[in-house]
């Protein structure tokens, strides 16, 4: 509900939501400070995560073209590919226009920044 609220800028619906989304990105910036103080030894560098998306051929011919491509929500991702591949089918509707892109993203820890803070949940 709330990627789809960011997704398609329902205001009202992102009202509703505020303080919920304050709380869960509160707890997001407070986990990657833990993590990154956990794995500043130096063995975790970066970490490659997917994303399984369906898009319309247009918006993929933009990205393909050297167009930039932004994400103004929460992003989730998938240190497993399978489970990116699966969101992928979840996306595709039957005689759909639309196609499935996986997205391979390696962030480097070493340079990431925490004004836009990642962290990993499965364990939460």
């Amino acid at each position: 509900m709330l990627n789809k609220a960011l997704g398609k800028l329902q205001v009202e619906t992102l009202l509703k939501m505020g303080i919920f989304i304050r709380d869960l990105h509160r707890n997001i910036e407070k986990l990657h400070a833990k993590q990154t103080n956990e794995m500043s030894d130096g063995t975790t560098k970066e970490i490659m995560v997917y994303r399984g998306k369906a898009m319309t051929q247009e918006d993929f011919n933009k990205i393909k073209q050297g167009g930039l491509l932004s994400f103004n929500n929460f992003l989730s991702t998938s240190t497993d590919r399978t489970v990116a591949i699966g969101f992928i089918q979840e996306g595709l509707e039957p005689n759909s226009k639309k196609i499935g892109v996986l997205f391979k993203m390696n962030i480097d820890r070493s340079i990431s920044s925490s004004s836009a803070p990642f962290a990993l949940i499965n364990e939460h």
